[in-house]
């Protein structure tokens, strides 16, 4: 005899209890999991070594020793196009004992309070301007002499001192020498007008004599 089959038994409602179909979805959470912590762990490596100062060529700086929170440099003209710091500054530093260099690479973090505990370091970055500034004057003095404004101070001095060696030459000559013995015996009046004669004679020598100084300076 047969076993007589058993009646299907449904939720109530008269309703079917689905069917429970594999998901893709499920059993490759693990998976995703791991790959979303995986590519997490390489931009944290990435951020790490940004900060760390990287090993990429052309300037870039190098990894930092332990504790040293700023870069290292390959060279001075990569640590000024890095940074914005003059040539001539970093230079200047390297001159004066700074110890931020090893070898030709700059320590910035040795670097920064080196410069900023010294007051002359601010100067050197305008030393470029003055330098420029002094050129620009001496053009304009050399257009000024050109154009008969100035003239030079040694051409000066000398023509002094020879107007002077003139005028004392020409006063002991006709006051010490020739005006004595024509004024023998003679009044106050007679006095006065041969001493007045006297110097009209003389300034007209000394006049010639300058010009004739200045000439030869001229020449």
């Amino acid at each position: 005899m047969k076993r007589p089959t058993p009646p299907p038994t449904h939720p109530p409602g008269g309703m079917r209890e689905p069917s429970r179909k594999a998901n893709p979805l499920r059993g490759s959470g693990t998976a995703q999991s791991v790959r979303v912590r995986a590519s997490n762990s390489k931009k944290h490596d990435s951020a790490k070594a940004d900060q760390g100062g990287g090993t990429a060529r052309g300037g870039r700086p190098r990894k930092t020793p332990p504790g040293v929170e700023l870069p290292i440099f390959d060279s001075i003209a990569a640590c000024s196009n890095a940074t914005g710091i003059p040539v001539a500054t970093i230079r200047w530093a390297k001159r004066n004992g700074c110890p931020a260099f090893r070898s030709s690479r700059v320590y910035l973090g040795e670097l920064l309070p080196w410069l900023f505990g010294r007051k002359e370091a601010g100067e050197t970055g305008k030393w470029q301007d003055a330098l420029i500034e002094a050129k620009a004057k001496r053009e304009r003095i050399r257009l000024d002499r050109d154009e008969g404004r100035v003239i030079d101070r040694d051409f000066v001095k000398t023509g002094i001192q020879k107007g002077v060696a003139i005028l004392f030459s020409a006063l002991d000559r006709h006051f010490l020498n020739e005006l004595p013995p024509a004024l023998k015996g003679l009044d106050e009046v007679a006095i006065r007008d041969r001493s007045r004669a006297q110097i009209e004679r003389m300034k007209a020598e000394c006049r010639k004599q300058f010009e004739t100084a200045f000439q030869e300076e001229e020449s």
